[in-house]
């Protein structure tokens, strides 16, 4: 740029600058085309995520929760027993807590307890049955 003037270095580096610009511009529109495109060929290819229709059941798998699912849309032939973590945060899983259904440590302790009482009633009947063979022989 020897012997260009100040007024005309501007003038060149303006120029410049806009072309530069334009050419941002040109290639910026052209990504956000083929992402737009991209995008368009995934969600045709990817299914949508299934919706939990209700949780049937509770178990424990190797020390691991895991719940019966009914999928929307689908018969008891497509339920599956899915992680806690696969439907922790679904509409299923809040009306199974709503229903108290979700109770694995509160319905072993509840079994517990039953036993408990029929090995107390157990108990009973047997030394009743011993105290009154004592009356009737002693």
């Amino acid at each position: 740029m020897v012997g260009l003037d100040e007024k005309q270095v501007k003038g060149r580096f303006m120029a410049l600058y806009t072309k530069t610009h334009e050419v941002v511009e040109a290639v910026d529109a052209v990504v956000a085309v083929e992402a737009v495109e991209a995008v368009e060929a995934v969600e045709g290819e990817v299914e949508p995520p299934l919706d939990a229709e209700e949780i049937l059941t509770e178990m424990k798998k190797d020390g691991k929760m895991f719940f019966r699912v009914r999928w929307v849309g689908y018969g008891s032939d497509d339920d599956t027993d899915e992680p806690e973590e696969n439907v922790q945060n679904t509409i299923a899983m809040m009306q199974w807590q709503d229903t108290g259904r979700d109770t694995w440590a509160a319905g072993i302790e509840e079994l517990k307890r039953k036993r408990t009482e029929r090995e107390a009633a157990r108990h009973i009947t047997q030394s009743q049955t011993e105290d009154d063979y004592a009356r009737k022989y002693n």
